[in-house]
């Protein structure tokens, strides 16, 4: 990973099968952050599509200049493969649709980036990190859905990292009995 920042914001769009809904992701996107002021990339992560997606982004291409295709080694790695690559300070992660559902993101944005939050996640909707602060949290995460978005908030909180999921800030997670369980019989081994 690089710590160098090149811009703001990097919008991470993880893409399978979504040629009818990542042209409008992309336009949004950028409708979205156009006035803003920020310097941003978006990067449409390909997770083994099978349809004309990367068409659709190539035609785009000419229009939005910051927008970058790249690869994910498998589908559900996208996310992954995109903060690797990013170089924003902060990132959004969004889902591929017709609209997105962005409300409330470019204050989750600034939060990121100048409050000391870490992640913050609107289930279903979108999420914002900073890209230095939570980069470790990404590995092998799966984001797809709200069940993995809960999880994902879950293991990012207890890696001691800021973390707000829909306006509740999360907290650390004691360990379970059997856990601290185990923890003792492996130091106690280990000695």
């Amino acid at each position: 990973m690089s710590s160098h920042v090149r811009c703001a914001l990097s919008v991470i769009l993880p893409f399978g099968d979504d040629e009818d809904v990542i042209g409008d992701s992309v336009r949004g996107a950028v409708e979205l952050l156009r006035d803003t002021g920020m310097n941003y990339e978006i990067i449409a992560v390909d997770e083994d599509s099978g349809d004309n997606s990367h068409a659709v982004l190539a035609m785009m291409r000419r229009d939005v200049a910051d927008l970058r295709v790249i690869s994910a080694s498998a589908r559900l790695r996208g996310v992954e493969a995109g903060v690797a690559r990013a170089q924003g300070q902060a990132l959004a992660v969004l889902a591929p649709s017709k609209r997105l559902h962005t409300e409330g993101l470019l204050d989750a944005i600034s939060r990121v980036r100048f409050d000391g939050v870490d992640i913050e996640i609107q289930l279903g909707r979108f999420l914002a990190a900073n890209r230095v602060r939570a980069y470790d949290a990404f590995e092998h995460a799966r984001l797809s859905g709200e069940a993995l978005q809960k999880k994902f908030a879950k293991r990012a909180a207890n890696r001691g990292l800021n973390v707000i999921v829909d306006g509740v800030r999360q907290t650390m997670t004691p360990p379970t009995p059997m856990a601290r369980l185990r923890d003792a019989f492996g130091m106690r081994r280990a000695s």
